[in-house]
């Protein structure tokens, strides 16, 4: 057996429970869950005991703007993280974890590596917990009103755009679209980072079809 196994679960035998002790703050939903400081204190020692050390890689990257919950931009990141333990006779063991997080500075991207880190520490030393719920980071944002009142409306704007009376209406819906706005009950609001991009595909289609129906209608009644 590799020696990085063995390693690995003598941390395991070593490791008690890291409870969630912290709660988070702000408007949202409140739970407990345990920060990547918590992690860190608890498992750093044990690493070093044990002569193991992890380095993480990011396989990929996503990135994009969302509308905060007081309607302006804030960052969203998506990594894939390799997380991966070696110990001094150079074997290793690997896993492969996922890391997101929002901000509205530029902590955007090391909030979300700290999230990655922490899960793959959690996962592959397997460190119980006195909670049952699931385990989320601290710093949520959740989208704003604005941007669920996008979603909510997106069938209705797209059903508006199918049921278009004219080829002016579908001209001011898609002169609106290509500027990356909605036009909903009069207010123009961000087409992108609250939508998805199938959505946004699908919205630009529903104009084409429309069109192309309309423009067949006043053929037919040019006959």
């Amino acid at each position: 057996m590799a020696d990085i196994y063995k390693r690995i679960l003598d941390i395991q035998e070593d490791m008690g429970a890291i409870a969630k002790t912290q709660t988070t703050q702000g408007g949202g939903p409140r739970y407990n869950f345990r920060g990547i400081d918590d992690v860190m204190n608890a498992v750093s020692p044990l690493l070093t005991k044990h002569r193991v050390f992890a380095a993480p890689e990011v396989l990929e990257q996503i990135r994009e703007e969302r509308v905060s919950n007081n309607n302006k931009l804030i960052a969203f990141t998506r990594l894939l993280v390799k997380l991966t333990f070696y110990t001094d006779d150079g074997s290793n063991v690997s896993a492969v974890v996922v890391g997101e997080a929002m901000d509205s500075s530029d902590k955007c991207c090391t909030k979300a590596h700290s999230v990655a880190y922490r899960i793959g520490l959690l996962q592959i030393l397997c460190i119980p917990t006195e909670e049952t719920a699931v385990d989320v980071e601290n710093d949520n944002h959740e989208l704003s009103t604005l941007g669920e009142q996008v979603r909510k409306f997106y069938s209705k704007v797209l059903a508006t755009v199918k049921g278009a009376a004219s080829i002016e209406d579908i001209d001011k819906y898609k002169n609106a679209y290509e500027k990356k706005v909605f036009i909903v009950d009069g207010d123009e609001i961000p087409a992108e980072g609250v939508l998805t991009a199938d959505e946004r595909k699908t919205i630009a289609q529903a104009f084409d079809t429309r069109l192309s129906e309309l423009e067949s209608e006043l053929t037919e009644v040019d006959r």
